[in-house]
């Protein structure tokens, strides 16, 4: 326990989505070896994880945080630049590691205090800025992530698509590729608030996720108008209700996600674009059911165990019965034995601490 690490998150913590998840299962990896300062929104549910101390920097009034870019995240990232600076005063920290837009300061302060690196990249932030349209930001983002990968000691990203984007940064790069968890660590029995909306009397498509525009809920929203003898799911998406064939959750909770993935026929991700590997995704291949997804980078892991389809209402139509026959849930089968050979958490914990001694 003799190394010390402060990790900045930009992001509320915790909340049940994506990079907070990530974040939680990164803390109790690099917490079974090393103390860890972790710093995060004032936002969302307390934890307590064994050799962490949390930190939170100022809200400034804010109470809710929602996804992508706003005016708020600016004010947010100041409450953590400033909380930063004075923890960085107080203690003398090994490795300072950090993801998204935090990774600005947080390389400028590693070179300023002789720190080591951490580059926890989740996602090119500037391929996400551009692909929806803010053309400027993303320009100054890509700026931003370049000087953080030249700064790095090491970066962990979440996809193998990102090695070649940090290598026009940086040639002599030290890239390793690590993954999400699925979210299956419980299972309960379904609620009756989740149980009694469903049709047991139609085939069921689920979706798990937020309603970004990028997530290509639009197009789920086409075919259950059009394929009105299946039941779509959609979880995470808008208030709960119920219209006609589609049937939207609010909030899942995770102990509730593989009891609903358990009564789904198959699992649908219709992402527009993107190469950073959805979190959804390896949960979904946790659950041996068919699964159809979009033909873009970040679905490649599926590209031997699950139906990539052209992004067009016709293919999507297409792919949805074949996964219901029986090649298509053989290759259900495949992406479970597969998640559970290569992505499970024990694996990744052994890989990063790995990584970690390197930096000693």
């Amino acid at each position: 326990m003799g190394k010390k690490i402060l990790f900045v998150a930009p992001q509320p913590f915790f909340e049940i989505r994506g990079t907070p998840i990530a974040n939680k299962n990164m803390l109790e990896i690099l917490s079974s070896k090393y103390k860890v300062d972790f710093l995060s929104y004032p936002i969302g549910k307390e934890l307590e994880i064994k050799n962490v101390t949390f930190h939170k920097g100022s809200s400034f009034g804010i109470k809710k945080i929602g996804i992508g870019f706003s005016i708020k995240k600016i004010i947010l990232d100041l409450g953590l630049y400033l909380k930063m600076k004075s923890l960085l005063k107080k203690n003398k920290y090994q490795v300072i590691h950090s993801n998204e837009e935090s990774i600005y300061w947080s390389s400028k302060f590693a070179k300023k205090y002789s720190t080591k690196f951490v580059y926890d990249m989740d996602s090119i932030m500037s391929e996400q800025l551009i692909n929806n349209k803010k053309n400027i930001l993303g320009k100054m983002m890509k700026k931003i992530e370049f000087s953080a990968i030249k700064q790095s000691d090491l970066i962990l990203g979440i996809s193998n698509n990102f090695k070649e984007f940090c290598k026009l940064a940086k040639t002599n790069l030290n890239y390793v590729t690590i993954w999400d968890v699925p979210q299956i660590e419980k299972k309960e029995k379904l609620e009756k608030r989740f149980l009694t909306k469903l049709d047991s009397n139609k085939k069921k498509i689920l979706y798990f996720g937020n309603n970004e525009e990028y997530q290509g809920v639009a197009n789920l929203l086409s075919l259950s108008k059009e394929m009105k003898e299946f039941q779509f799911i959609l979880a995470g998406v808008g208030k709960d209700s119920i219209e006609n064939n589609l049937v939207k959750f609010s909030k899942v909770p995770m102990e509730q996600i593989p009891a609903l993935m358990d009564k789904a026929d198959l699992l649908i991700s219709p992402r527009r674009n993107g190469t950073n590997t959805p979190m959804k995704i390896y949960t979904y291949m946790s659950s041996g059911k068919p699964i159809v997804a979009s033909d873009i980078p970040a679905h490649n892991i599926l590209e031997d165990c699950g139906i990539i389809v052209d992004q067009e209402i016709s293919n999507y139509k297409k792919g949805i019965f074949k996964a219901l026959s029986k090649e298509g849930k053989e290759l259900g089968m495949k992406a479970k034995r597969k998640v559970e050979k290569q992505y499970g958490f024990e694996k990744l914990k052994k890989l990063v601490l790995k990584e970690y001694r390197k930096l000693e």
